[in-house]
């Protein structure tokens, strides 16, 4: 009787998330034709991995936004973390800056699209106007990808090496991270100060990358050439040196947020966004099948999109679920749907709660 009932549930779960479906891919096509966007991938433990086997670690790969407009997640569930998977869920990024941790399957693609743009300008409009685009940040950013770094995973590092450096007894090396990690603050300071003022109008969108250049360009200058200096002077500091060649191996990207104004230096609203997962991967520590994974990838995508916009999941959830009679009625199921009318962001609070008067 538990296990009929277990089926039954899990049963459910997967007709009500195919039901949303084409929500979730709403909310795909949405991110995808933002200005700048978020990318990350996380593990996910599938016990009945078709594609590997019957236990196998498969990846959550996520997108978000959080600009000027409504903020928005999406996460959809792929067996592994290889290039194939990357290419699936960044087939629709283009003329936009994509952040990310990293990871080298988002360079390469990122890489990839821009070479491809490039060969069509070249037919196009010729030799010099390829090269252009391929140099110049504000003209990728409106044809292909421009790829901006986390700032916050090198600071993470180094700032490990200062804790164990400075438990150690090494004044030399921990006042090395902790010059770098002062730099870093300024970078965050300059944020700090200016993102207010573009938020309420104080200064324009011109005016704010302006300004945020001419402040921070100078902190990043300092910052790369003393991570250059000391280099060749931590050698017998392996972790250090590991963190310092992340940071300057990183560093041409990271430095690609102050072309964008709905950028921060670091990538930690995406990763935000995957603490649910973590919780409840925590909890029940994997998903049973592909099958439930793809599910839960849907489902966590409303959930945290409602949760983003100040809304309660449940209520949506709901609201969603009481919809579905009547976007599957026998006499409308072949009509278009207006699936965007049913984003968190275009409903009636009043219809979550009931109480429209409609």
């Amino acid at each position: 009787m538990v296990q009929f009932t277990m089926v039954m549930w899990y049963s459910m779960a997967v007709v009500l998330t195919d039901a949303i479906t084409p929500i979730w891919e709403e909310l795909y096509h949405y991110i995808t034709t933002r200005k700048a966007i978020h990318g990350d991938e996380s593990r996910l433990l599938v016990v009945n991995n078709t594609a590997k086997g019957k236990c196998a670690l498969g990846q959550m790969w996520a997108l978000s936004y959080q600009g000027n407009g409504p903020k928005a997640a999406y996460f959809r569930f792929f067996p592994g973390r290889n290039k194939e998977y990357g290419a699936m869920i960044m087939q629709e990024c283009k003329g936009l800056a994509f952040q990310a941790d990293g990871y080298s399957v988002y360079a390469a693609l990122a890489k990839e699209i821009n070479k491809l743009e490039a060969e069509k300008i070249r037919e196009e409009e010729g030799d010099k106007a390829a090269e252009e685009f391929l140099s110049q940040c504000d003209i990728m950013i409106t044809d292909g990808i421009l790829l901006v770094g986390c700032l916050s995973h090198a600071r993470r590092k180094i700032y490990q090496c200062y804790e164990i450096y400075k438990d150690m007894k090494n004044p030399e090396l921990a006042n090395k991270c902790a010059s770098l990690l002062s730099l870093i603050a300024e970078l965050y300071k300059v944020e700090k100060q200016l993102r207010p003022k573009y938020a309420d109008g104080s200064l324009d969108e011109s005016q704010f990358l302006e300004e945020r250049k001419k402040l921070a360009l100078p902190i990043m200058k300092e910052l790369k050439a003393k991570a250059e200096a000391y280099l060749p002077e931590v050698k017998a500091a392996p972790k250090l040196e590991k963190a310092l060649k992340y940071f300057l191996n990183q560093h041409s990207w990271i430095i690609n947020y102050l072309e964008c104004s709905e950028l921060t230096p670091d990538n930690n609203f995406q990763e935000r966004n995957f603490r649910i997962l973590a919780a409840a991967r925590r909890s029940c520590f994997f998903a049973s099948s592909i099958t439930g994974a793809d599910a839960w990838g849907k489902l966590l995508t409303l959930t945290q999109t409602a949760i983003l916009n100040n809304i309660d999941p449940r209520l949506y959830l709901k609201y969603l679920f009481d919809k579905m009679a009547t976007f599957y009625r026998d006499d409308v199921k072949d009509n278009d749907v207006e699936w965007s009318k049913y984003l968190p962001w275009n409903i009636n609070k009043d219809d979550l709660l009931g109480t429209s008067t409609k």
